[in-house]
């Protein structure tokens, strides 16, 4: 690259670039001829001079793409300059930049694993999730990578991009990648046994990992925990673990995913590990019986007992107003088993079916609604259980059955219509905003 090039782009020099290229028309084209060289966008990333690199971008965007003489592309030398927002800027304009592969075959979330930057694997997970697949030509994965450099923090946040990816077949990946070995044979949890990292095999023996893989050495995570007195409890949570057991804007990757989350993750995985026209027709078969479940519990087998409506009934009450008279008057309770609007089956028969039902709806309706669909169907439905219980006992484990529903949902809930709100009154936005909409990054120099 031409001294003078090299240096208006480390300087930022719109003026001079096209300067240079007022003389020399075919200045970038004969660089992008050359299959490895030091371009201006290299520079550029370097230095942090985002302006000149979208300049250079609008003019050749093969760029971005290209490795320098020593394996690197732009984005690589951003990682490795610790220039974050410039980091950030070649995200927004093409994510798989991210796994453009360098020397040694390591792609910038190696580069970023290699640092520990927690902050920009939360980006790179938002922007590019698949790319946690990549592996070197060391057979290392980015979960290697961070706990070869002694980055505990940062193999807590790879963990929790595996928990949360939903991209397809991400279950089996987040069991691969957990038990990934590279050219040594070592998987990240023999990598965190040799380097004497308790906080590492606790979180890897928390998670998906199995003890009984053997390196090139022959040595297993739990014979190397054998004889190792803190190690006891969790060489026992991998002894007890099978192989053929089920696995289990984020703004902290760190944190246990809730509820809510686990079940919209488990839909979102299953809509994308599933060709369209098979999911398409499961979800079908899942409302409908969804649908007939939900009706028998308004109409259940056998109907329910016949009266007035202002008769007894397990949510009734007792004190009733006479508006012709204004006076009041108590009810006459009917028998326990026969209050009005109340199942007609006896009490053994309606827990078997109460049993029945309930399960197959609660998990018919987790496989195709979302969490604050769930909790309307959940409150009618068992505000519905309730009113036909037989007796009084059963009715009030369904209003305790809701009201628990109701304190774990309601609070999110209501928190996602003000959001919902707020979004609306403000104008809609990108989860992920472009660079150009962050607080005055032209301002801010690394």
């Amino acid at each position: 690259m031409d001294q003078a090039l090299k240096e208006a782009a480390e300087a930022g020099n719109i003026n001079s670039l096209y300067e240079l290229i007022r003389r020399d028309a075919y200045l970038l084209e004969s660089l992008d001829r050359v299959p490895f060289v030091e371009t201006p966008l290299h520079a550029a990333a370097s230095t942090g001079q985002i302006e000149f690199a979208m300049e250079i971008m609008n003019l050749k965007a093969s760029f971005a793409r290209k490795l320098n003489q020593d394996g690197f592309s732009p984005m690589h030398l951003a990682v490795q300059k610790r220039r974050n927002l410039m980091v950030l800027w070649f995200l927004d304009v093409d994510p798989e930049l991210i796994r453009v592969k360098g020397r040694g075959g390591k792609t910038p979330l190696h580069c970023t694993a290699e640092l520990g930057d927690k902050v920009i694997l939360t980006r790179i997970f938002e922007a590019c999730p698949e790319s946690i697949k990549d592996v070197t030509n060391e057979g290392d994965t980015a979960l290697h990578v961070a706990l070869k450099n002694s980055h505990v923090d940062a193999l807590e946040d790879l963990l929790g991009w595996l928990q949360r990816s939903v991209f397809k077949d991400a279950l089996f990946w987040q069991r691969e990648l957990l038990n990934w070995k590279n050219k040594e044979g070592d998987t990240v949890l023999h990598i965190a046994l040799s380097r004497n990292l308790p906080r590492a095999v606790k979180l890897m023996a928390e998670s998906h990992v199995y003890g009984d893989i053997k390196n090139e050495k022959g040595a297993t995570a739990i014979g190397i925990l054998k004889g190792d007195i803190q190690g006891k409890e969790v060489s026992r949570k991998l002894r007890h673990r099978s192989k053929l057991g089920r696995a289990t804007s984020y703004n902290d990757l760190t944190s246990a995913t809730s509820i809510c989350e686990g079940q919209t993750l488990r839909l979102h995985r299953q809509r994308n590990s599933l060709p369209v026209e098979k999911y398409n027709l499961l979800l079908v078969v899942h409302a409908l019986i969804a649908t007939v479940t939900f009706q028998a519990a308004l109409s259940p087998p056998g109907g329910v007992w016949q009266g007035q409506a202002d008769s007894n009934s397990p949510l009734r009450n007792i004190i009733h107003v006479n508006a012709s008279t204004a006076s009041t008057r108590i009810e006459t309770e009917a028998s326990p088993s026969r209050y009005v609007g109340t199942t007609i089956m006896g009490s053994v028969t309606f827990v078997l079916f109460w049993l029945a039902n309930t399960s197959i709806f609660f998990m018919t309706v987790q496989r195709i609604i979302t969490q604050e669909g769930t909790f309307l169907l959940f409150s009618c439905y068992l505000l519905s259980m309730s009113v036909i219980s037989p007796n009084k006992a059963w009715s009030n484990i369904n209003l305790l059955l809701l009201f628990c529903i109701a304190l774990y949902y309601l609070p999110q809930f209501c928190y996602r219509a003000f959001y919902a709100y707020a979004r609306w009154k403000t104008g809609w936005r990108r989860c992920r905003e472009p660079i150009h909409d962050r607080k005055e990054w032209w301002q801010h120099r690394d």
